[in-house]
């Protein structure tokens, strides 16, 4: 079986990578690329095809993970890196789809401080 597919784009560079990240024959993850660089990657955890968890990336870097509520297609949490580092994360706690709740972390990954956003 395939477990990684690459797609180029017509610059000879990569467009897109799916990968099988769990060896079942199906394809759960797409890393989308611009000019070489990746821009996000898009996984179905769950197994369902739907794409709930995101990770974005500023110059091939990573910057932010989401986590995708399925019934409305918003993130539910969003955390925030920093030369790949969490440095703080945005809940939303309430299910308006807007956070709501922001927590702090420090260089080990603990939390320092949650403090609501207005």
């Amino acid at each position: 079986k395939v477990d990684y597919t690459a797609t180029p784009a017509r610059d000879g560079t990569i467009e897109s990578v799916s990968a099988d990240d769990d060896f079942n024959g199906v394809f759960e993850s797409v890393t989308v690329f611009k000019q070489g660089t990746a821009l996000r990657t898009e996984t179905a955890t769950d197994g369902d095809g739907y794409n709930d968890f995101k990770t974005n990336y500023a110059s091939g870097v990573l910057v932010s993970t989401e986590y995708i509520d399925p019934t409305t297609g918003l993130p539910r949490k969003i955390e925030h890196y920093k030369f790949g580092k969490l440095t703080y994360a945005e809940s939303d706690t309430d299910l308006d789809g807007k956070p709501d709740k922001r927590s702090d972390f420090d260089e080990l990954g603990n939390v320092t401080s949650t403090s609501d956003i207005k």
